[in-house]
């Protein structure tokens, strides 16, 4: 069996080092360890930690260590390079609250660069399946962060108005705690659900060229399934554009055309759109 290749960052510290021994007891895995070895703690005990490995290490050929930093990419992009790891363990973080409060910059660029959205991965990907490092920090977010005691209605507002849809949940000593999302909270608002499962129950085909929606619906859904062309600049769901089409209030059994497009208001409640039928007479 050919053996897998582990690269573990932090290597020194109390974490990694027992998880390079324990894997370095298995005959089918080559360690790659990284740690800076900075003097935040006693850099002795690092070193100590790093000769107990090779001390319990049978063959010495398996572990290898490097003092790397890892905000350095040239330095990490040529470990990467020459051993071609097929699994990576990020155990590295800047650790203390006291030292985090005069210096949060250094927390952030060792802890957490910030998120990267699964669309934008294609891009980074070459014909032969490697990622494109070089492109990685050009598609990060920032990280944000919210606050533990945070309610899920006032973090749902929230996302909205900065249209963001994953953080990082805090507590109060600046600690992460974990990643919450805007699924999430809508998972636990109405149950689990799926985007597809969300659209087909809130847009149903009534015939080849009618639709009944729901007022949530985005114009493009709707355009994609009648083959027709509603848009307005400053609307994006059905219920905004019947808004701006009737230009009052909208009440049940309201009906209007656009061009060959007729639209019939079924349902409002709180003067919101709640169901509407959509026909293409075009």
């Amino acid at each position: 069996m050919k053996q897998k290749v582990i690269l573990i960052t932090g290597s020194s510290g109390f974490i990694g080092s027992h998880l390079c021994k324990r894997l370095l007891k298995l005959s089918n895995f080559k360690v790659i360890g990284i740690d800076m070895m900075n003097n935040y703690y006693s850099k002795k005990l690092k070193e100590d930690r790093l000769k107990n490995i090779i001390r319990n290490t049978k063959d010495k050929n398996n572990f290898k260590f490097f003092k790397i930093d890892i905000t350095k990419y040239n330095e990490l992009k040529n470990i990467f390079t020459k051993f071609k790891p097929d699994i990576v363990v990020n155990l590295a973080a800047q650790a203390g609250v006291r030292n985090s409060l005069s210096n949060p910059q250094k927390y952030l660029n060792y802890n957490i660069k910030g998120f990267l959205n699964k669309k934008h991965i294609p891009s980074m990907v070459k014909n032969n399946n490697n990622v494109n490092v070089e492109n990685l920090l050009e598609y990060t977010t920032e990280p944000y962060f919210i606050p533990e005691d945070t309610s899920l209605l006032s973090q749902l507002i929230t996302f909205k108005k900065e249209k963001k849809r994953i953080g990082c949940v805090v507590n109060e000593y600046g600690d992460i705690k974990g990643i919450l999302t805007l699924d999430d909270i809508l998972e636990e608002i109405v149950g689990e659900y799926s985007a597809s499962d969300q659209k087909d129950a809130l847009m149903k085909d009534i015939s080849q060229n009618k639709i009944e929606v729901h007022g949530s619906i985005q114009l493009r859904d709707i355009n994609k399934r009648l083959g027709i062309n509603l848009s307005d600049s400053s609307v994006t769901t059905i219920n905004g554009y019947i808004l701006e089409a009737l230009q009052e209030i909208p009440q049940a059994g309201m009906t209007f055309k656009e061009d060959n497009i007729i639209i019939e208001v079924e349902r409002v409640n709180n003067n919101y759109v709640e169901k509407a039928t959509i026909t293409n007479n075009g």
